[in-house]
């Protein structure tokens, strides 16, 4: 994980259970206009998560509007 304080920009990655994957997407809304290869967009509230199509890794930026 990643923080810059004075940017209000925080980022990082994280892996988990494929058998969680979809109680995990069920909590955010899903994006397909932010899709990057090999992985979906989803928001929850100002935080953006790419999920990989494995299932079980996400990366993912907190987007505080301006």
């Amino acid at each position: 994980m990643k923080n810059d304080l004075d940017l209000n920009l925080s980022e990082g990655k994280f892996v988990f259970d494929p058998t969680d994957h979809d109680k995990f997407v069920s909590q955010l809304v899903r994006i397909p206009g932010h899709d990057e290869p090999r992985s979906k967009f989803y928001e929850y509230g100002e935080w953006g998560f790419w999920i990989d199509d494995s299932r079980d890794r996400c990366r993912f930026r907190f987007m505080m509007a301006r």
